[in-house]
């Protein structure tokens, strides 16, 4: 496959947006152009590689075989240009980039007032960020960091940092407590319906730790929810008590809605870690992941919650 020496890269950059969002219409809302223009700009890279880059149906847009690898390595070149580009602001002492972050729902606020203090002081980054209580592949999906409550996957041969220690807990509301009474014991759980944080709201086993000593309960609920936050909200309400993290609830704490209940009882050091795909970061990615391993501590101390911060 032979290509012309002037290849426009803005016809790079649709080809790239088009493959990644799966068709013309998408890639050409984010440009702010009419579809016609992206199908124009990639019938004409392909017609200066040579080769059919898409297989287009009626249905779906696909690429070629051709085309894929084409991709590979045009990712990586303008990869390569953006770092350059990067490398050149940041020794010029203007930072300037993309960074795209994922974290878990419950994460929004402390992280927020984290990143807004960073954006300040760097109004050239631009921050995506996305919140989701799933597993993110940060390579496929493309992230730069990530926030996790679990340290580097090995499999995926991330790098890990630990941020700091934060804890699961039992909570329930006022109301809750009044009506069904107060557990005083790990095993009084079982008499109890409780908000399960998860798929399946019957037969869940919660493993709490007691000092040193760590008790397994089987509990059932009439709620079951994977989202943190929900699962605190449903808590609030009364519909059970929530073995959840202590990040979430404690605005609830403060605001009276829920209780804290049998404080000895925890998950254990339940960590949260920064994680990224590489020890290479580019210079916005870099500089973001240094500022949130030393801010991030502090912004949830700030929310009153109780942490034990990783000091470095």
């Amino acid at each position: 496959m032979q290509t012309s020496k002037f290849t426009d890269l803005n016809n790079i950059r649709y080809l790239l947006e088009v493959a990644d969002s799966g068709s013309f219409s998408a890639a050409a809302r984010l440009f702010g152009v009419p579809p016609s223009l992206v199908s124009r700009r990639i019938a004409r890279l392909e017609e200066e590689v040579g080769a059919r880059l898409f297989q287009r149906t009626t249905r779906s847009l696909t690429l070629t075989e051709a085309g894929q690898a084409f991709l590979n390595h045009a990712r990586v070149g303008m990869q390569s240009i953006a770092l350059a580009h990067e490398l050149l602001g940041d020794s010029a002492g203007v930072l300037s980039g993309r960074v795209r972050l994922s974290a878990p729902v419950g994460t929004a606020d402390a992280l927020w007032a984290a990143i807004s203090k960073f954006l300040a002081l760097h109004p050239g980054v631009r921050v995506e960020m996305e919140f989701a209580d799933r597993y993110v592949d940060l390579v496929e999906e493309r992230f730069d960091l990530a926030l996790r409550a679990a340290p580097e996957n090995r499999a995926d041969k991330l790098i890990g940092r630990r941020l700091l220690d934060a804890p699961r807990c039992l909570f329930a509301s006022p109301g809750y407590l009044k009506a069904q009474g107060t557990p005083r014991t790990v095993s009084d759980l079982k008499n109890h319906t409780c908000v399960i944080l998860g798929s399946r709201a019957d037969r869940v086993t919660w493993q709490l730790h007691i000092g040193k000593r760590i008790q397994n309960v089987i509990v059932h609920g009439c709620v079951a929810v994977n989202e943190a936050r929900l699962a605190a909200e449903c808590t609030a309400d009364g519909f059970g008590i929530g073995f959840l993290p202590l990040a979430i609830c404690m605005k609830y704490v403060n605001a009276g809605r829920l209780k804290h209940i049998l404080p000895r009882a925890s998950a254990g050091k339940v960590g949260l870690w920064l994680v990224y795909p590489d020890r290479h970061l580019p210079a916005a990615s870099r500089a973001l992941a240094e500022f949130l391993v030393k801010e991030l501590p502090a912004s949830f101390a700030g929310l009153n919650v109780v942490s034990d911060p990783i000091h470095r």
